[in-house]
């Protein structure tokens, strides 16, 4: 049986901020991975202009009606907004 969980938060994911909140929830999402679980990420954006807003403001553009842009660049569902 697969297990999935949900990480909510308002803070940025690790591709953006290298705080422990950030690096911690990284951490526990490749724990879960590892022992066959499916985690995924919802959390903020920071609009300074990285490659990484540009990428998802265009999956939000190609997707009309999606708030957030999805990628698994970390190797799990990442949901930024």
């Amino acid at each position: 049986m697969t297990l999935l969980v949900l990480f909510a938060t308002d803070y940025l994911d690790v591709a953006q901020g290298n705080g422990g909140g950030e690096r911690n929830t990284h951490e526990l999402c490749l724990a879960f991975q590892a022992a066959g679980d499916e985690p995924a990420v919802s959390c903020d954006l920071r609009m300074n202009g990285s490659l990484l807003v540009w990428s998802s403001r265009l999956r939000r553009k190609l997707a009309p009606g999606r708030e957030y842009s999805r990628d698994r660049s970390l190797g799990y569902l990442a949901c930024r907004g």
